[in-house]
């Protein structure tokens, strides 16, 4: 089995931000992402973990026991921030403009955007609403769940907030839904690459 975009990635960007954007990313509640560090997932590992994974419970199936996985599991593994509030996501129409001024940061492919031209254009970036989105997409599609392609998923693009607001929101409810959906596509197709989040 395998991953659009690797775990890796995002360890590598975090060692690289900038004390501003550091400052921002502690600021939306993120903070504890920063002492993220992962360097490989083991396939094999991941597989077997997939194959007693009942994406209907939310849990691992083993012989006799199932053990549940919570929004405060996924909290203790990755310190996603675990507010009140459900992530929803407006319709393009509504963030037509936030779409555009993001889209304006790639000067070709703007359909074909991978998650290695993220990290390029985040490279120094000053915390600006585009920073904001683009560590939002890559931690997303690093951590959280990737399309089918090898280009970034953008749905985020269209959340429904103001960015400063992030940490108001149940991210760990919003990592096991996909999850649930990544199994279900991954258990019904012959693909070997895995749309969830299998950190």
């Amino acid at each position: 089995m395998k991953l659009r975009v690797s775990p890796r990635l995002f360890s590598e960007v975090i060692y690289f931000l900038t004390p501003e954007q550091r400052k921002w990313v502690q600021k939306a509640g993120f903070s504890l992402l920063l002492e993220f560090q992962l360097e490989m997932l083991p396939a094999k590992l991941s597989y077997n973990v997939l194959q007693i994974f009942d994406h209907n419970s939310v849990s691992l199936k083993i012989k006799d026991k199932e053990i549940n996985i919570t929004e405060d599991d996924v909290f203790d593994v990755l310190g996603l921030p675990h507010g009140d509030l459900s992530i929803r996501l407006g319709t393009e129409d509504e963030y037509r403009e936030r779409i555009d001024a993001w889209l304006a940061q790639f000067k070709y492919d703007k359909d074909q955007i991978t998650t290695q031209r993220l990290v390029q254009v985040m490279r120094g970036q000053p915390v600006t609403e585009n920073f904001k989105l683009n560590f939002l997409l890559l931690m997303s599609n690093a951590l959280l769940g990737t399309t089918t392609s090898s280009y970034i998923e953008r749905q985020l693009l269209r959340f429904d907030d103001d960015l400063d607001n992030l940490r108001k929101y149940n991210w760990p409810e919003f990592l096991l839904d996909y999850l649930v959906l990544a199994t279900e596509n991954w258990n019904r197709t012959t693909t070997t690459f895995f749309r969830g989040s299998l950190v």
